[in-house]
């Protein structure tokens, strides 16, 4: 395993590059820090809870945050993901009575394409039963897919039940249809 100190950026010299420096196998976005040069650098390996397992740095893509979240190869409503903080992180997941999960308001084609890539993806990576699969739509328009959870959070603030909630679906009918997809 490499830890994070030996760890470099795919850009030594900062060239105007943004990413986000992650944790390669985690969750709840713990530990996830925007960089933009090497002091913002420097004070996220310093902040970092653990920085003895495994980072990735991750291209910034500017743009609007959703979250599609698939059941039984089907595709619950794609949710926008707007917080108020400079990114969807850990206080805007879990502390933030600002953040807003809403379902998105796409376009016919752009909510047929976002489905095709979150669904493409799913099966990509051999996923079964549900996942929830995180995208960007960039201000070129394009969807990039930012990753797939496969084991995505249920709490209250949670993206799955909210998607299910578009639907009509209870928190439990949600849960069913997870357990059913198994």
């Amino acid at each position: 395993m490499t830890s994070i100190f030996s760890f470099q950026p795919r850009y030594p010299i900062w060239k105007q590059i943004k990413e986000f420096l992650k944790p390669q196998e985690d969750g709840s976005s713990i530990d996830i820090f925007k960089v933009t040069n090497e002091e913002s650098n420097s004070n996220a390996i310093k902040a970092c809870s653990n920085p003895n397992r495994g980072f990735i740095y991750e291209e910034y893509i500017e743009g609007k945050e959703f979250t599609v979240t698939i059941v039984d190869d089907k595709c619950f409503p794609p949710i926008e993901i707007i917080s108020k903080n400079e990114f969807y992180d850990y206080d805007a997941k879990y502390l933030s009575d600002k953040t807003i999960l809403e379902e998105a308001k796409l376009t016919r084609n752009e909510l047929i394409e976002i489905n095709k890539i979150a669904t493409d993806a799913f099966n990509a990576l051999n996923c079964d039963g549900w996942a929830r699969v995180d995208l960007i739509q960039g201000s070129d328009g394009k969807f990039y897919v930012i990753e797939i959870n496969t084991v995505p959070g249920m709490t209250g603030h949670s993206c799955v039940p909210k998607s299910g909630s578009f639907l009509g679906l209870s928190y439990n009918e949600v849960v069913k249809k997870i357990i059913d997809a198994a």
